[in-house]
């Protein structure tokens, strides 16, 4: 068994993996990241019917009837360079601050709202790697930030 670090205080200090199984013993006790339920998964749906669809279109192509006018026109959500060039947090962090918030588009609306809804945004955020291939996957979030 690894030992504990006492440091110069005389604290201790658990050993890295430490964090690592309590983060794993957390997760299901809903302290972990937020994992969508067939009811997240519906109202994310919902959401992208009524919200996103009328510029990104019914699939995510960027060719809803509202986004023909828009210059820059709206994002194709399927796009598999695009999809691979984003991170889980990056898509997040559009859907619930918009365009802006990401240097992308300002007529991309957020949805402030979704903000204290992290499993239906991470249930949009799961529609949207569906659109794409599989190819689509999320790059690996950095450590830095």
């Amino acid at each position: 068994m690894p030992r504990t670090r006492v440091g110069a205080e005389g604290a201790s200090h658990a050993p890295a993996w430490g964090w690592r199984v309590l983060a794993l013993l957390l997760g299901p006790l809903g302290c972990g990241p937020a994992v969508p339920t067939a009811a997240d998964r519906a109202e994310a749906d919902r959401i992208f019917a009524e919200r996103c669809a009328n510029c990104h279109g019914p699939q995510g192509r960027g060719d809803g009837p509202a986004g023909r006018t828009l210059d820059p026109p709206p994002r194709d959500l399927t796009d598999p360079a695009f999809l691979r060039a984003r991170t889980d947090e990056a898509l997040a962090r559009a859907i619930v601050a918009g365009g802006s918030a990401v240097g992308r588009s300002p007529a991309m609306p957020g949805n402030p709202d979704l903000a204290d809804r992290p499993a239906v945004v991470r249930a949009l955020v799961e529609r949207l790697r569906a659109h794409g291939p599989p190819g689509g996957r999320a790059p690996r979030a950095s450590a830095h930030r």
